[in-house]
């Protein structure tokens, strides 16, 4: 089935505008979003143009709706009144790093018959909508598009959390091997500090959701159970990530334990080679002064009696370590 073609409109910011008639195949573009006809209208706009503004206003949204679109803000919410809903929900950035957590935010205009949508940079949620729908698999009404970006967000997270998962078998496996232990910590510490900053980021976006619900009552024609539906798969979401982040911060402490053992180690081996030149450093401190009737002085061989007196001492101090548990 070919794909309908997108049809932008830089006078008045729209990417498309396309009329769905479930049933019917490809959607078709259309001049006027606000005109009657079968089936429902998806017009999806770019922020980043600056007739965007003049182009919504077109569309006869209300003085609060068209604030929500062209205001910088990002916070995620939803409003409703009789008859609409609209708000902002959080969206991953699409480029070609798919394991990237670059976000933006959807923003979007619900009716019966109509879905108004814009962004000021490419999301993958709203593409993955909008490639489904072009290719032959139109939702039946605005409000199970809408369900399916928000869908799409929430599948992406699902996706980078087992990414981040993953990660973290990489961190455990290399601080559980021992062999090259000091190099692969410092390559478990770097992989932990990005898979960290990423779960801060997915759990910036997913913990709003949560508490997003309508102000007033759903509209009747919206499907409450797939509302419900999506909302429980946010928690599952959220799951995932505390989940992720209850790991990542055992692995933390797993590798400061490690690292921690590896300084008593290192300062312990530093203790014993103290103790052991210390009865040398007092000797020849001895030898050292400048004093008259220092020993072997006179004697052909009083070098080779100090140096073996070093050595006695070296030893005996090797001796009393030993037998102290401390070798």
């Amino acid at each position: 089935m070919p794909a309908v073609a997108l049809e932008s409109r830089p006078a008045d910011g729209r990417l498309w505008a396309v009329r769905i008639e479930p049933g019917a195949g490809v959607p078709s573009p259309v001049e006027d979003p606000l005109a009657q006809g079968p089936g429902w209208v998806w017009a999806h706009f770019d922020l980043v143009n600056p007739n965007a503004s003049r182009g919504l206003r077109a569309l006869g949204l209300s003085p609060d709706v068209l604030a929500l679109f062209i205001e910088a803000d990002e916070t995620p919410r939803i409003l409703s009144e009789e008859g609409w809903l609209a708000g902002v929900l959080p969206d991953f950035e699409r480029n070609p790093d798919a394991d990237e957590v670059k976000t933006g935010a959807v923003r979007f205009f619900l009716a019966q018959d109509r879905l108004i949508s814009a962004r000021r940079m490419p999301l993958r949620g709203v593409h993955t909508a909008w490639r489904g729908l072009s290719g032959g698999a139109p939702p039946r009404s605005p409000d199970a598009c809408f369900q399916r970006i928000r869908r799409g967000f929430l599948d992406e997270c699902a996706r980078l959390a087992a990414v981040l998962q993953a990660d973290l078998d990489r961190v455990e496996d290399d601080l559980l091997e021992s062999e090259g232990a000091s190099r692969r910590q410092s390559r478990a510490r770097a992989l932990l500090g990005r898979v960290r900053q990423r779960i801060a980021r997915l759990q910036r976006l997913t913990k709003p959701l949560a508490r997003i619900t309508p102000a007033e009552a759903l509209p009747a024609w919206v499907d409450g159970d797939e509302m419900a539906a999506t909302q429980r798969r946010t928690l599952s979401v959220i799951d995932d990530l505390h989940a992720v982040e209850d790991r990542s911060h055992a692995l933390q402490d797993e590798l400061a334990a490690r690292q921690n053992e590896e300084t008593n180690r290192r300062l312990y081996l530093l203790s014993v080679l103290t103790a052991i030149l210390a009865p040398t450093t007092l000797i020849t401190g001895f030898f050292g002064m400048n004093t008259g009737g220092l020993p072997w002085t006179q004697l052909p061989h009083g070098t080779a009696l100090a140096v073996g007196l070093l050595a006695t001492t070296i030893g005996l101090m090797l001796l009393l370590l030993r037998r102290s548990g401390m070798l």
